[in-house]
């Protein structure tokens, strides 16, 4: 699985190529600090200054409604900018060179986006369901209709943002570093997995959280390289971020303000969901039923590309 010289990371090389050769240590410092003040701080900032004009801001911190989902979606907008900054500055490279080819991009979101959807929607369609007495709230139709285009160009915003980053810039750089898979593909996937462990609101789900980011982050990588270009990654995260945000939520829980059908949050209170319940037979599960869910997506994707 990890051997770089298979043909079918061929694609990889040409990708590499578009960051050009090294770059000191220190411009690299460089970039890799600047992304993670957009991330770390930029974003976070973002965020509290504009839930000054909330009526909740608890509730618009923790994307709990429409317009707050929306607002964290788009200011994802700043670490693609600081990543513009960097690359201009100091690489003297486009944006576009973390993207690949226009034309692969392009071809290669087309040709993962249906077949990673239609299993998404398979999975939705197909039982268990979830019995309609358990859904504590429905968005009116019509509101949510209306919203849906806004919130795809949202979604779209952040997922670019997060491939041009960890499967764009950090793959490039760190392939020119090291030919490894274990480098390129697993250093990257894992600090994008550890950015998503305040989603949840106590251990274990944030345990879980960073394991699917994880798996998507590698699963990602592992497109890009079989393509050569961040369009089928984009694809994938896509598509998943949509059904993760514009169906399903939990009721005044974190990132539900764009879904459609909210169940009641049951959530235990922090303290009772340590890192210990993590051996326990629900988490578990829960763990193994990640890893086929990502698995699904990603052998999709694979039959999307051919490759």
């Amino acid at each position: 699985m990890f051997d770089p010289t298979h043909p079918r990371y061929a694609a990889h090389d040409g990708f590499v190529a578009r960051a050009g050769g090294q770059v000191l240590a220190g411009q690299l410092l460089t970039g890799l600090g600047l992304i993670a003040f957009a991330f770390y701080v930029m974003v976070p900032e973002a965020l509290y200054l504009a839930s000054v004009f909330a009526a909740d801001r608890d509730r618009f911190l923790d994307g709990a409604t429409p317009v707050a989902m929306l607002v964290q979606l788009l200011v994802m907008v700043l670490p693609i900018w600081a990543l513009r900054v960097y690359l201009r500055r100091v690489e003297k490279r486009t944006l576009g060179s973390v993207f690949g080819p226009v034309d692969g991009v392009v071809s290669g979101f087309r040709a993962v986006a249906v077949p990673v959807a239609l299993v998404l929607l398979a999975l939705e369609l197909l039982p268990p369901w979830v019995p309609p007495g358990m859904i504590a709230e429905t968005r009116p139709l019509l509101v949510w209709l209306l919203a849906l285009p806004i919130a795809l160009v949202a979604i779209a915003i952040q997922v670019t943002a997060e491939e041009a980053v960890f499967r764009g810039f950090l793959q490039q750089r760190l392939a020119i570093l090291s030919p490894s898979p274990m480098v390129w593909m697993v250093l990257p996937s894992v600090g994008f997995g550890l950015l998503h462990y305040l989603n949840a609101d106590n251990a274990v789900e944030g345990t879980i959280w960073v394991l699917f980011a994880t798996l998507i982050g590698m699963a990602c990588a592992d497109l890009t390289a079989r393509h050569g270009s961040l369009g089928p990654a984009i694809a994938l995260h896509f598509i998943n971020n949509v059904f993760a945000l514009v169906i399903w939520g939990l009721q005044g829980g974190p990132m539900s303000g764009l879904a459609l059908f909210l169940l009641p949050d049951e959530t235990p209170p922090p303290d009772q969901m340590g890192l210990d319940q993590l051996l326990q037979p629900w988490a578990m599960a829960e763990i193994v039923a990640v890893t086929l869910f990502i698995g699904c997506l990603w052998l999709a994707a694979r039959l999307g590309l051919r490759r």
